[in-house]
């Protein structure tokens, strides 16, 4: 009995060996035969824009062979078999493809190709995302699933003489975060547009004097920031501002000694050229400096009427020059919204107050008198919209000016000889900015 054990073990060994021969060449065959049907599928339904992996993980064409080796293959999956799959097909020739695997090789789809279509098939909103490891559809609607792929492509850099890689999401746009405030190519040449109401009060203190009421209008504004290249953009000066606006209403005269008029029609003309400089704060902040050179007019109209004592009034035009320093500082908030505080001083230049006494008397003359000393300061607070093309602004602000006493003139009219002077004034305006920038 013990020397059968022996040749028992060794003939059911040699049995094993004949039969994992006969099933490794099997095996072989059946293999390159599923890989050539299995890409063939992907191949076919990728190209069709059909999701491959329920298609192909459970077709019919797949048969009875190694089914529990494929089953639910992800593409995943198959690029890590890649180099094994690129080796087993390079032992066949061209012409054996064609021979024996004529329905692929009419594809003329190779692996590389199906690779390649990787990241625009996964990109693409109307197709499935690929099994994970775990042989399971994932779902692209799971709030779990966090770490999505990403991409590489490369663009053109900035200089223009090479390429840099620019990352995109799975849906195929490019990453655009919101572009910074110090970006030049971002803030080049706005302008804005909108309505302007103020509530507006003149104040003579020596003779007790105001007038008040609303005033209404528009105004004009258009900002430049070249870009560095440009040959405006300087170390010294990059922004330039033109200003305009135009303000019209009417106002209620109240003085001690000459008594109440109300309704007198005042307009308001101011024109300003600013040059500035931006100096970037902190990530996305920008501070500019700026100084420039302003105009103001205003005309105070009570011709042909009288106050509730008999005074005559007359046609009063104000002419201010002043140079205006001041700083914005411009930040931006949450939710696609900047603000942008600003602080100016002026410095008045001069004055020509013009007083039409003619209104009142044909003998009188008009006189002109000029005003040397004062100081203006303005204040506001912009709040932009961001909302391209066009963004929405809405202003608060208030401007403030006192002016000192001006020279004393004489003027000889046709029958009276008159001297005069223009008293120490101050005005207010506050009010809102209602807007548009584009």
């Amino acid at each position: 009995m013990k020397p059968i054990v022996p040749l028992t073990v060794i003939s059911i060994c040699a049995a094993c060996s004949l039969f994992a021969l006969s099933a490794s060449a099997m095996d072989d065959d059946a293999r390159l035969a599923l890989i050539d049907r299995e890409l063939s599928c992907v191949s076919t339904n990728v190209k069709n824009g059909i999701d491959w992996n329920d298609v192909c993980a459970t077709s019919s064409q797949r048969g009875t062979l190694d089914k529990d080796r494929m089953v639910t293959k992800s593409m995943d999956q198959m690029i890590e078999e890649h180099s094994v799959i690129a080796q087993e097909m390079a032992q066949q020739t061209h012409e054996n493809m064609l021979k024996e695997h004529g329905e692929y090789a009419d594809q003329a789809k190779s692996v590389d190709d199906v690779i390649a279509e990787q990241g625009i098939m996964e990109g693409d909103e109307g197709s499935t995302a690929p099994a994970n490891a775990n042989g399971v559809i994932q779902d692209d609607l799971d709030s779990t699933q966090s770490d999505r792929p990403q991409y590489t492509q490369y663009a053109r850099n900035n200089t223009g003489d090479g390429y840099e890689p620019v990352d995109f999401t799975p849906q195929g746009s490019l990453s655009s975060p919101a572009p910074s405030l110090n970006d030049r190519l971002e803030n080049q040449n706005k302008a804005e547009v909108g309505f302007e109401y103020n509530r507006f009060r003149y104040v003579e203190p020596i003779f007790d004097l105001v007038d008040k009421g609303n005033l209404f209008g528009g105004y004009i504004n258009y900002t430049a920031r070249p870009a560095k290249s440009d040959s405006l953009y300087d170390d010294i000066a990059d922004v330039y501002k033109v200003e305009t606006r135009f303000n019209y209403g009417q106002v209620d005269y109240r003085s001690s000694g000459s008594g109440t008029l109300d309704g007198n029609h005042d307009f308001t003309l101011e024109g300003r050229i600013l040059v500035g400089k931006d100096y970037a704060v902190m990530t996305d902040s920008r501070l500019t400096p700026y100084l420039g050179f302003g105009v103001r007019y205003l005309n105070d109209d009570s011709s042909g009427r009288a106050t509730s004592t008999g005074a005559l009034g007359y046609d009063r035009e104000s002419r201010y020059f002043y140079i205006p320093i001041g700083v914005e500082f411009t930040t931006r908030l949450a939710d696609g919204w900047l603000v942008a505080p600003n602080l100016e001083y002026d410095i008045f230049v001069n004055g020509t107050q013009t007083s039409h006494l003619s209104d009142v008397n044909a003998g009188f003359p008009d006189i002109k008198n000029k005003q040397r000393d004062g100081f203006g300061m303005r204040g506001s607070l912009k709040f932009i919209k961001q909302n391209k093309p066009i963004n929405l602004v809405v202003e608060p602000y208030i401007r403030y000016w006192h002016i000192d006493d001006s020279d004393e003139t004489t003027a000889a009219g046709p029958i009276f000889l008159v001297t005069g002077l223009e008293p120490e004034n101050k005005t207010t305006e506050y009010g809102v900015k209602l807007g548009i920038e584009f």
